[in-house]
Order: C-alpha cells, then structure tokens, then sequence
C-alpha cells in the first residue's frame, strides 16, 4: 500500500554521504557490493548545462585503479567533469570479463578544448585518445 508520508530526505543525504565516503577510499578492481564507485566535484563550479554528457574510458581489470586515481583527483579537483564513476564489474554479460570502463560526465560534451586541457593538466595524453562520446547524460548512454 503506498505511503503519502513525505520523503525524509534527511535520510536521503546521510546515505549518499555515506556512500561518498566509502567511495573516496574504494579501489574499483577491489570494491565488492556495487556497481560503481563514484567522485565528485569538491570546488565550486560551473553546473551542467542542457548539452551535459557522458565521456567513457575503456580500460580493463589491470589498468583501472591506476587509471580511476588519475580522473578521481582530477575530477575532485573541477579539472574534468562534475562527476565521475568506475565500474567494479564487467558490463559486457560475460564476454570479456576483464573489461572496464570510467564515466566522466561533463558539463557540455562538445567542450573537446576543456578535455585537452584536462589531459594536459593530468599529464596524461593517453586518456584524451582513449575518450569517446557516449551521449547526453538525459539519455541512456
């Protein structure tokens, strides 16, 4: 019988802050019981705008922690997107099982001199070439 009793959304922020704190620490090729680990934006920044997207990284069981280090600080640090997120587990059903890939959403995906400077920033070339478009974070990705 459903309830009309309002949320508690009390309740709601301690779970999330919960769950941003076991994630802070979590190291994705380790992380048991969830699907993604995730960070987010520390400083104040720019919200998402209507083009906001999803920028994907595939990588695999053996390069995700060192790769997931690198855009978890930059991503807490505002130099990437507002939020980003490892997968702890394959997503392909059992065809490859070492595959893994990182979402970075971002605020305008068509902001490509934002991700050159983010790469740039992190020193990291590789990750800029590895990047591809997955779709607007209002549709399924």
């Amino acid at each position: 019988m459903p309830s009309n009793d309002p949320l508690d959304l009390n309740l709601i922020q301690m779970v999330q802050r919960a769950r941003m704190a076991h994630d802070a620490e979590a190291v994705p090729s380790e992380a048991a019981g969830v699907y993604w680990v995730e960070a987010k934006r520390e400083i104040e920044g720019k919200e998402p705008t209507s083009r906001a997207g999803v920028w994907v990284v595939p990588t695999t069981t053996s390069g995700i922690d060192a790769l997931w280090a690198t855009i978890k600080q930059a991503t807490r640090e505002g130099k990437l997107g507002y939020k980003s997120k490892a997968a702890t587990a394959s997503r392909s059903l059992g065809v490859d099982q070492a595959d893994r890939v990182i979402h970075v959403l971002t605020y305008d995906p068509m902001m490509r001199r934002m991700w050159r400077e983010s790469t740039r920033r992190c020193g990291n070339w590789a990750l800029l070439a590895s990047l591809r478009f997955a779709g607007s974070v209002n549709s399924p990705c």
